[in-house]
């Protein structure tokens, strides 16, 4: 018994709704994807090859049901070699749109299609539909071209399931040496959301990944950053990351934008790459250059550098306090180079103690500091120096005794005045502080007890 006409109106309908409802889908996801041409094209022919096969089996007239049967055959072969450019333009997208291959790999389909519609005795030389109960069966005396036709239609087969194999064996390889990059790269879709990420960084984000792998971007850094105490801040166009996790580490954090032939955004790729030996390479770098070997303040290389950065208005009143040890020589002459060193850095340390966070503590020459503080009045001034003077005055060191030092001041107030000419006047009021000593170190040194 044949299938009744309700029936195939609704396997119709039902094949019609499939083939809309995956071709929006497919429209809607797929768009952006190599060969999305020949891919509906290949979904297009088989869903005519598999109607014109239900028809042909509905059909109970021979004519008719040949005719389906011719549209099946032509059907199919396009559908192969949709299939093979489909395949060729995934896995070689560059070449996609080169119209030659087209036009060489549908020269066989289009020519069965007209031998089936002019000329069938070159496909088939006889073919007789015998009508059985249940069921049709061709009895055909196959041509030339049948042949022909079978052949290239396998041979596009083969060579389809040959780009994918080749582009799976490029893929596994491209994804084995995406984990094995050390730096931690994250591909994210157009809206921001994570796609994927490599080895290293599903190791990194473990304890943040746990329930959702493609959650946004910004959730998962934002996430890691609190975690960890983290920061992020630009230091001359580069953007770097700062975390706390078994020690501190730094991430230089790169991102670019994916996009398709078109030049359209689809997505971004991010890295965060290790520089957490370069960033001590360059603070230690830093500090060599920068510091004091001996007192560990700055040295006269960054307060002249130090200097032309604060040589602006808006860090007025800029202060400078001078400072000088008077009698080092003699505690040179008397117990040695190394107990001049001491006084040296027992009077950078005081120096250092009171100096505030905006201020810098500089040692300019043998026994000569000088402290710059921005934004600083010139009672603050005076308030340090008292405290300084109070702290050194009570300071004991053996053998020499305490920290004797001239200290003398001077304030930027106006931009009409030079940096040097404010550091002059600072000097002038130390050196009017030594006059005022009345007691000698010498006085004040005091030797072991033997």
């Amino acid at each position: 018994m044949f299938i009744t006409s309700i029936e195939l109106v609704i396997i119709l309908l039902a094949l019609i709704t499939a083939a809309a409802a995956a071709a929006f889908s497919i429209t809607h996801r797929l768009s952006s994807l190599p060969g999305f041409l020949p891919l509906c094209l290949f979904l297009l022919t088989i869903f005519t090859w598999i109607l014109m096969s239900l028809l042909y089996t509905a059909e109970p007239h021979f004519d008719t049901a040949l005719l389906f049967y011719k549209f099946s055959l032509a059907a199919k072969s396009y559908a192969f070699v949709f299939l093979m450019l489909f395949a060729y333009c995934f896995t070689k997208p560059h070449a996609c749109g080169k119209s030659a291959v087209w036009i060489a790999a549908l020269i066989v389909p289009t020519a069965t299609g007209f031998f089936l519609a002019r000329y069938p005795e070159i496909f088939f030389q006889n073919i007789e539909i015998v009508l059985f109960y249940h069921f049709k069966q061709l009895l055909i005396m196959r041509g030339v071209w049948f042949y022909v036709d079978v052949l290239y239609n396998y041979s596009c087969l083969l060579l389809s399931v040959i780009f994918f194999i080749n582009h799976y064996k490029i893929s596994v390889g491209i994804v084995s040496v995406f984990n094995k990059i050390s730096s931690i790269l994250i591909i994210l879709k157009e809206n921001g959301d994570i796609l994927t990420m490599n080895e290293k960084g599903r190791q990194k984000f473990s304890f943040i990944l746990r329930e959702d792998k493609h959650m946004p971007y910004h959730t998962l850094i934002d996430t890691w950053l609190r975690e960890r105490g983290g920061t992020i801040r630009e230091d001359s166009g580069l953007s770097m990351v700062c975390v706390e996790e078994e020690t501190r580490k730094y991430y230089e954090l790169l991102k670019s934008t994916i996009t398709d032939s078109e030049g359209t955004i689809t997505g971004s790729f991010i890295e965060l790459r290790d520089i957490t030996v370069q960033q001590e390479l360059i603070a230690k770098l830093f500090h060599m250059v920068n510091f004091d070997q001996l007192t560990d303040l700055y040295n006269r290389r960054y307060f002249e550098d130090r200097c032309e950065q604060l040589n602006k208005a808006e860090f007025l009143p800029l202060t400078f306090i001078a400072g000088d040890l008077n009698n080092l020589k003699y505690v040179n002459d008397t117990y040695g180079h190394a107990y001049g060193d001491k006084l040296i850095k027992a009077a950078a340390l005081s120096l250092s103690r009171f100096t505030p966070e905006k201020g810098s503590a500089c040692r300019t020459g043998g026994d000569e500091f000088v402290v710059i503080i921005p934004n600083f009045t010139e009672e603050e001034a005076i308030s340090f120096i008292d405290k300084l003077s109070v702290y050194t005055s009570s300071f004991t060191e053996k053998p020499y005794g305490g920290i004797d030092i001239s200290l003398g001041h001077a304030v930027r107030k106006n931009m009409s005045d030079t940096i040097g000419q404010v550091l002059k006047e600072a000097d002038m009021v130390m050196y009017k502080d030594k006059e005022k000593k009345k007691v000698s170190f010498r006085q004040n040194a005091r030797p072991y007890n033997k």
